[in-house]
C-alpha cells in the first residue's frame, strides 16, 4: 500500500488550519498504526479528505475526525465504517454491473 502524501505533496496547504489539523492528526495515525488495517483505516479517512466531492463533505470529514481523534482505537473505527458503509457497497455495485 501507498502512504498518503506529506501535506506538502497535498491539496491540503491551501485549506484553512482546521482541515490541515484533522489531515494531520491522520498522518500521525498512520505513522504510528500497530498494524495494517489500521493503516488502511488511516488511508481511508486521509483520502477521504484530500479527495472530499464537495467543500461540505470535506468539513463533515474534519469534524467527524476531530471528534474521534483522541485515541487511535477511535480514529480506526471511524475507518472501519467509512470502509464499510462506503467502500465495500461501491465495490459490490461495481461487480453487478459488470
Amino acid at each position: 500500500m501507498v502512504s498518503l502524501p506529506p501535506v506538502t505533496q497535498s491539496n491540503i496547504v491551501d485549506h484553512e488550519p482546521n482541515v490541515l489539523s484533522a489531515y494531520n492528526i491522520i498522518l500521525d495515525f498512520e505513522r504510528n498504526a500497530k498494524t495494517s488495517k489500521d493503516a488502511l483505516h488511516a488511508r481511508i479517512l486521509g483520502y477521504l479528505i484530500l479527495y472530499a466531492p464537495s467543500i461540505d463533505a470535506l468539513y463533515e470529514m474534519v469534524r467527524v475526525v476531530d471528534l474521534c481523534s483522541q485515541t487511535h482505537d477511535t480514529l480506526s473505527g471511524l475507518g472501519q465504517y467509512f470502509l464499510d458503509h462506503f467502500i465495500h457497497p461501491c465495490e459490490l455495485s461495481t461487480r453487478i454491473i459488470r
